[in-house]
C-alpha cells in the first residue's frame, strides 16, 4: 500500500499542518480573509457593476411601460393623419359582424358621409334582404359603433 500523500486542500491535513499555512504566502489562508477584514463594496463601484452587467444606465429608465393595443392604435392613427381609414376599417370589422359572412361577401360599406353608411351590393335579392334588416342592422352598428357615429344607411346595387 503506497503512503497517502497530503493535499493541501484536505481538510484534515489543513488542521494537522496549521503552522505549514501560516508560513507559506500562496496557502489557504492568506486567500481567505476573516469577514471583518473583508473591503466593503463601494457604492459608485457597484452602480458601475450593475450598469454593466444590465447594459443600461440606469435602472428607473427600463421601468415596465407596456400599454394595451386597442389603447394606442387610435391615438397613433390620429397623429398620423390616418383615423378616417381607421374609423373605415373599424366599421368594415363591425359589418361583418353585424351581417354575418354570407352577406357580407355581397354587400361592403363603402364610405361614411355625413353619418349615413353607404353600402353598395351585387345583386338586388340582397338588396331587398337588406332592406328588410335595415332597422335591425343600423340598431346593432349603432350599439357597437355608437350611435352619434352613424344615423343612418343607405344601400345601392352596383
Amino acid at each position: 500500500m503506497q503512503p497517502r500523500t497530503h493535499d493541501k486542500w484536505d481538510t484534515t491535513w489543513v488542521q494537522t499542518n496549521w503552522s505549514y499555512l501560516r508560513e507559506n504566502p500562496f496557502s489557504l489562508e492568506s486567500m481567505i480573509l476573516p469577514v471583518h477584514d473583508q473591503p466593503r463594496m463601494n457604492p459608485a463601484w457597484r452602480k458601475q457593476i450593475l450598469e454593466e452587467w444590465r447594459g443600461v444606465s440606469d435602472p428607473k429608465a427600463t421601468r415596465y411601460t407596456a400599454k394595451v393595443i386597442g389603447d394606442v392604435v387610435p391615438n397613433l392613427m390620429d397623429s398620423l393623419g390616418l383615423s378616417e381609414r381607421y374609423g373605415a376599417e373599424e366599421i368594415g370589422r363591425v359589418w361583418t359582424q353585424v351581417v354575418g359572412h354570407p352577406l357580407c361577401l355581397q354587400a361592403i360599406p363603402v364610405k361614411l358621409k355625413h353619418r349615413t353608411l353607404h353600402v353598395r351590393m351585387i345583386q338586388p335579392t340582397v338588396h331587398y334582404v337588406l332592406e328588410g334588416m335595415r332597422d335591425d342592422l343600423l340598431a346593432k352598428l349603432q350599439e357597437r359603433l355608437g350611435k352619434e357615429r352613424i344615423l343612418s344607411l343607405k344601400f345601392a346595387v352596383n
